[in-house]
This record gives C-alpha cells, structure tokens and sequence, in this order.
C-alpha cells in the first residue's frame, strides 16, 4: 500500500506541477486576440519560436530582443510577432546579431516608452516600422535611439508618428546614407541629436518639424550638405550645436530661428562659407563660431542682443566682422583670436559704443586693435 500511494503522489505531483508551469505562461494572456500582462524578453531565435504569440495584439510592459551573441540560435527573424500592435514600455532590440530586418513589426502602431535600435551588427533597414504612430504616453517618457548598427543603409520608416514625447537620437551608424520619413512630426520635446553617420547624405524626412524642446546638435555627419530638411523649425529650447560636418556649405533650413536662449556652436565644418541661414536671428545667449576654414564673413543682419558673450575663433578665411554690425548689447566676453586674415573690426563699433563693460580680447588675427582703439575709430 505505501509504495502504490507513493506511486499515485507522484504522478499527481508531476501532473500538478506541469498544469502549474503552464498556468504561469498562460495566466498572463487574456481574452481571444491577447493581452500579455507584463514584459517579454527573447534572447534567442529559439526563444521567439518556442512562445507562441500569433494572437497577441498588445504587451502591457516592455519587449527586449537580443543580446544573443552568446546563443547557439541568434535571432534571425521576427515574424512570430506579426500581430502585435501595442508595447506599453519600451521596444528594445539589442545585438540581435542576426537579425537582418524588423519584419514582424508590420502592424505596430504605438510604442508607451522608448523606441531602442542599437548595435545590431546585420540590421539593414527597419521599413517594416511604417505603422508606428506614437512613441511614448503623456504620462511617460518616449524617445527613438537608432545607434551602432553598423549596417543600417536606409532610414525609410516612421512616415506616421505625429507623437514623440522625448528625444530623437541617431548616432554612429556608419553606412547609413538616407532618412525618408517622419513626415508628420510636428515637435520633439527634448534633444534631437545626429552624431557620427559619416555617410549620410540625403534626408526626406522632418518636413513638418517646428520645434525641439531641448538641443539640436549635428555632429561629424561628413556627407551631409546642408540642413534645409529643417525648413519648417523655428524654436529651439536651448542650445543648437552644428560641430565637424565636413560637406556642410550653409545653414539653410535654420531661416526661421529668431531667438534662442542658450548657445549657437558653429564649430569646425571645413566646407561652410555662408551663415545666412541665421539671417533671422535676433537674440542669443552665446555665440561660438571657430574653425570654419572657409567663412569669409559673419550674416546675422537681424541679431541685436548676445546676452553673455561671442567668441570668433581660428577662421582662417575670415575678412571682416560687418556681419555683426547690428549688434549693440553683449553682455559678457568678446573674445577674437586666431583669425589669420581678420583685418576690419568696424562691425563691432556698436557693441563697444554701447558702454560695454565685459571682457574684451583679441589676440594673433591680422589685425588686433584694443578697446580704446575702437574707441576712436581706428576699427581696421
């Protein structure tokens, strides 16, 4: 009798334990076309074939793909998930190693939090997220990072998102030479930031975009020609920074910029020879422009008040400063050096006749008159 009833507690042990295993992945999933309570992770190929998500529209938490390059099964496909349409946290897709396109993400309208493509080594292009059409709650954050994929040749997705409610960063993507798309997006409400996609050079895409909360910074995009895809931006929050982009030639597309309270870095772009783009500019909070090896003259014929300080540094082509000629009120630093054919400083007289009070130097340019000097009108 014992060993019958040791028997008989075994096969309901192992009987309980199997529904109960099945209860933990089941419990999770409600009503016919499903609900998943919570988050999903897959780290391998195996791991998205073995979980059947084919009725699943919607996840309450985050979905993480990736960080396989350890398994013996990399992920190489996504098409299990093709009828998801909601994440409620973050979609993140990680060194998936394999993983060649989104394919999977067709029907995926909104994501709550953030949207993080990063260092997928084989990703080559992610049009499957057409749909996509929010990025982030008002409630949460939700920003886009496509970064380190380092075969990423084409941008051409998100022609639907209206709604971001974070920060657009595109970084270190080095084959990366179109974006088509955000073609509704009308505000970012932190950073934009485009750093070091060296061939970038054609961009249809940000038409209607009139606004970004925080920074814009363009930075080491070698290809990149100009700017006028930011046609339609006329607030920027703080500061826009436009550093080593070595084909840039002008800054059109910032025409309809009037006012910035923090800094406009224009800093080391070898092939820029015109500021006009700024030409609107009537108030800003610090101006840097050095290292532009081609700028032969500043074009702010709108600017009137720098409310800290303005630095023009090491311009080798730089010949006047006529440019800042309507400039009557900086309130810090005026700092001019290393222009070596900087020869006429009548377009600062204004500044300097307004009871200046700040900092003034001017060092190792063609000419370097001194304060006093302005004073009495020997300016070049």
């Amino acid at each position: 009798m014992n060993k019958i009833a040791l028997f008989i507690y075994f096969v309901l042990f192992v009987f309980c334990f199997g529904c109960q295993e099945d209860d933990d992945k089941l419990g999770e999933i409600i009503g016919e076309n499903s609900i998943f309570e919570g988050d999903l992770r897959f780290t391998s190929q195996q791991d998205l074939d073995d979980f059947s998500l084919q009725n699943i529209i919607e996840v309450t938490g985050s979905v993480v793909i990736g960080n396989d390059r350890s398994s013996s099964y990399p992920i190489s496909s996504l098409k299990n998930l093709g009828n998801l349409q909601r994440i409620g946290g973050h979609l993140k897709i990680e060194q998936a190693t394999s993983l060649v396109n989104l394919e999977g993400f067709d029907e995926l309208v909104s994501i709550g939090r953030d949207l993080i493509i990063v260092s997928n080594d084989s990703l080559k292009e992610i049009n499957a997220l057409r749909s996509l059409e929010t990025v982030g709650q008002s409630n949460a954050g939700g920003s886009i990072e496509i970064g380190g994929n380092q075969a990423l040749r084409s941008l051409n997705a998100f022609d639907k998102v209206s709604s971001l409610n974070g920060s657009f960063r595109l970084s270190n993507n080095p084959l990366l030479s179109t974006i088509a798309g955000f073609h509704e997006l009308e505000s970012i409400p932190n950073d934009f930031y485009m750093h070091m996609n060296p061939q970038l050079l054609d961009i249809n895409a940000f038409q209607q975009l009139s606004s970004v909360g925080w920074y814009l910074s363009i930075l080491a995009n070698d290809r990149l020609p100009d700017l006028n895809w930011l046609s339609s931006l006329s607030e920027v929050g703080l500061d826009i920074n436009i550093i080593n982009n070595n084909d840039l030639t002008s800054l059109g597309g910032l025409n309809k910029i009037t006012k910035l309270p923090g800094s406009i870095i224009i800093w080391n772009n070898p092939g820029l020879v015109s500021l006009e783009g700024l030409k609107e500019l009537t108030k800003v909070g610090f101006l840097y422009i050095a290292e532009n090896d081609r700028l032969m003259d500043l074009k702010f014929p709108g600017l009137s008040t720098i409310t800290r300080a303005v630095h023009i540094l090491d311009n080798d082509a730089l010949t006047n400063l006529n440019g800042l000629g309507e400039v009557n009120d900086v309130g810090l630093e005026v700092k001019i050096s290393n222009n070596a054919q900087l020869t006429d400083f009548c377009g600062i007289k204004s500044i300097i006749f307004n009871d200046f009070e700040g900092d003034y130097e001017v060092l190792n340019n063609a000419f370097n008159p001194a304060l006093n000097d302005l004073l009495e009108g020997k300016c070049n």
